[in-house]
């Protein structure tokens, strides 16, 4: 009996250990290959971003994959390396500085107060989609010491060739960079 007791406790034991899953991170400012720096031209306006907001759902550590019926699948095994908030934000001031005249800073840097605009960015949508597309969908406002814009919605799509979050990623990566152009001729408009 004793024998028996032990080998049930035995495969019981081994039962509930399993090897852990593996947890893949991603960087979304390390996701694009062949980036070229381009030199700066000639100076440009300096817009602050005053303020970055996210859709709730885009504030999991897990990447979201959209559905069409409205649903979002967390892929709990591919997350974000740090909050995508902070990621967006550099991202964002890293290709003004590469591909405009413009300069953004963020409103904590100590040269944010010498701004010529302001500017406010709301993300609905940043995510893969069950249809193999990579989307970036949001408004943005500009503002100055005269005028504040009504908000320019922005609707960004790429279509996802290769599977995989790495690829995702990457294609993701690609539509923050269209924003900034947008954001950079209106701005010179």
């Amino acid at each position: 009996m004793r024998i028996v007791f032990i080998v049930l406790f035995s495969l019981l034991i081994s039962a509930c250990s399993s090897a852990p899953s593996k947890i893949s991170y991603y960087l979304l400012d390390g996701a694009i290959t062949n980036v070229v720096k381009q030199p700066k031209q000639t100076a440009g306006k300096q817009i602050t971003l005053q303020k970055l907001q996210l859709a709730k759902y885009l504030q999991s550590a897990s990447l979201p994959l959209l559905q069409q019926d409205h649903g979002v699948i967390y892929a709990n095994q591919h997350v974000w390396a740090e909050p995508l908030q902070l990621s967006i934000q550099r991202v964002l001031v890293n290709d003004f500085n590469y591909y405009s005249s413009h300069q953004l800073v963020l409103d904590n840097m100590p040269n944010a107060i010498n701004s010529d605009h302001q500017l406010q960015i709301h993300i609905d949508h940043y995510s893969a989609t069950d249809s193999s597309e990579a989307i970036l969908v949001g408004t943005y406002w500009l503002s100055n010491d005269k005028t504040i814009s009504n908000g320019q919605s922005f609707v960004f799509k790429r279509q996802l060739n290769v599977d995989g979050f790495s690829y995702a990623i990457g294609q993701q990566r690609q539509l923050l960079t269209e924003l900034v152009k947008m954001i950079a001729n209106d701005i010179t408009k």
